[in-house]
């Protein structure tokens, strides 16, 4: 499991005082990022062993307000031959209390775009989410 502390920034804020529907997916996107970072070693061809995004979904619990105390969770649930599922929890400290915000789920699909086709997941990402999902249950 990764864990990534996004900027709460005045800028993610909508008329209602809150972080905007649309930007948590920047910030799953940002953690999405950290968890590639930490599955994989720093040089990486992102153009060869990409991932494209198929399907994303999140169920909205409480708001986020600027100046919280935001980290999010992310994990992968599911693996295919081509493609992966990594869910994504937001949580947020209140009162000494961490307090799940949001919950998502991101489809991706391997992808090398320098051909521009969808791949097999590459051997060495399955064996490390393979022994993530084993330490999940």
């Amino acid at each position: 499991m990764n864990h990534y502390k996004p900027e709460i920034r005045f800028v993610d804020m909508d008329a209602m005082g809150h972080v905007n529907n649309s930007v948590y997916f920047t910030y799953l996107e940002q953690a999405r990022i950290d968890f590639f970072r930490q599955l994989r070693y720093d040089k990486w061809d992102w153009l060869e062993e990409g991932v494209v995004v198929a399907k994303n979904e999140l169920n909205y619990i409480i708001p986020v307000l600027f100046g919280d105390d935001v980290n999010i969770e992310t994990f992968c649930t599911h693996i295919g031959t081509k493609s992966l599922t990594l869910t994504s929890r937001v949580f947020k400290v209140h009162k000494g209390q961490s307090i799940l915000c949001a919950e998502g789920h991101c489809v991706l699909v391997c992808f090398n775009h320098k051909i521009q086709q969808s791949q097999e997941m590459p051997a060495a990402w399955r064996v490390i989410l393979e022994e993530q999902l084993k330490s999940r249950l």
